[in-house]
């Protein structure tokens, strides 16, 4: 069983990607809807013990995915981002709880941060003139996601043992992915799918989940 849920996601996520690529779109809605539900199971079947706020980020996801297919009408747009929104501060959760505070220099907390603000300032500055009404939501998604990846840090830092590489990892890989996707959706006006979007976002949710397995 554990087996063919891995071999399930696989199949699935190539497919999605080779959708993207060759521009058929629409029949996403076969592929696209059952990636998350593929890291779920495979959660399920292999972890030791459930964490409840991974699980719930992730079904936060697999509605922003719902959505996004229909990203073309704005209102499934907004919907796809706040879902997204919220996946990203359950995932705040997840790494919070995990932190040993104990461990951390007060000197490092801020020090930490300063490539995070560098990073998401250039990324503000280059999308601000195409926002428009999206001007505060794209903030607050920013501020979020840059946040998620500051937790996931802390947590990576104060933790013993390889598997919190992978958080950290797959942290990274969401502010690659969704910077590509704000890109593509505010600077060129694009609703459709680039590989490399689907690609890191595939990889951000894999490397979170194998860090708590």
């Amino acid at each position: 069983m554990k087996y063919t849920a891995i071999i399930f996601f696989v199949i699935v996520t190539f497919i999605d990607l080779y959708l993207i690529s060759s521009k058929q779109e629409k029949k996403r809605y076969y592929t696209k809807p059952f990636i998350i539900p593929g890291i779920i199971l495979i959660y399920l079947l292999f972890a030791h013990q459930y964490n409840k706020f991974l699980l719930v980020a992730l079904l936060f996801s697999f509605f922003g995915d719902l959505l996004l297919l229909f990203s073309e009408k704005k209102l499934f747009f907004r919907l796809g981002l706040f879902a997204f929104l919220s996946s990203h501060i359950f995932y705040i959760y997840t790494f919070v709880e995990n932190i040993a505070f104990n461990r951390i220099s007060p000197f490092w907390i801020p020090l930490a941060l300063i490539p995070y603000l560098i990073y998401a300032w250039k990324i503000f500055r280059g999308l601000r003139p195409y926002l428009e009404h999206y001007f505060i939501p794209v903030i607050l998604y920013i501020v979020t996601i840059i946040g998620m990846s500051y937790a996931s840090l802390f947590c990576f830092w104060t933790s013993q043992g390889i598997s919190y590489w992978f958080p950290l990892i797959g942290s990274i890989f969401f502010i690659i992915s969704d910077t590509l996707l704000a890109t593509r959706n505010f600077k060129y006006g694009q609703r459709k799918g680039w590989v490399s979007v689907m690609t890191t976002y595939v990889l951000a949710q894999l490397f979170i989940m194998i860090g708590f397995i």
